[in-house]
């Protein structure tokens, strides 16, 4: 569930949970490849990186402390042929489209929407260069003391 001191945090790691188990590993499963930040050292592809981008909030009313907050989530793949970048890229889509409803769903941890608002290819030059793909989505939550 989403807390409202600790919202930007829990909401990243849910998303981050969500894509461990439905997002196949090329690597295996004992070796991480996603991370809520651009790792510092040791870069190996593929891999995927989450991070917040942009909050705005809405008051749910004149006299309330308890906002709407809309959130923009940046889900970057990474991998070294494009392939791999398209098919880990549509493993993300599918995973969190399908997590909306269900045991351990968003709508169940106080998360809610599904809207995927860009996707954008980056091509790095040189040879031998990662591919990667920007996608936002947009998840909503309400925060209340």
């Amino acid at each position: 569930m989403i807390n409202t001191s600790t919202f930007k945090k829990d909401i990243i790691l849910f998303i981050r949970e969500t894509l461990k188990s439905g997002v196949t590993n090329p690597k295996g499963s004992s070796i991480p490849f996603i991370f809520t930040s651009y790792p510092e050292k040791n870069v190996s592809y593929p891999m995927i990186t989450i991070k917040s981008t942009n909050m705005q909030t809405t008051a749910l009313g004149m006299q309330s402390e308890s906002v709407w907050l809309n959130m923009d989530i940046e889900v970057r793949v990474w991998a070294l042929d494009e392939k791999t970048k398209d098919g880990l890229t549509q493993q993300v889509v599918d995973t969190l489209r399908k997590a909306k409803y269900g045991s351990g769903s968003t709508t169940e941890n106080g998360i809610y929407g599904f809207q995927l608002t860009s996707a954008n290819v980056v091509e790095e030059e040189g040879e031998g260069m990662p591919k990667s793909e920007v996608m936002t989505f947009l998840y909503s939550a309400i925060l209340a003391d």
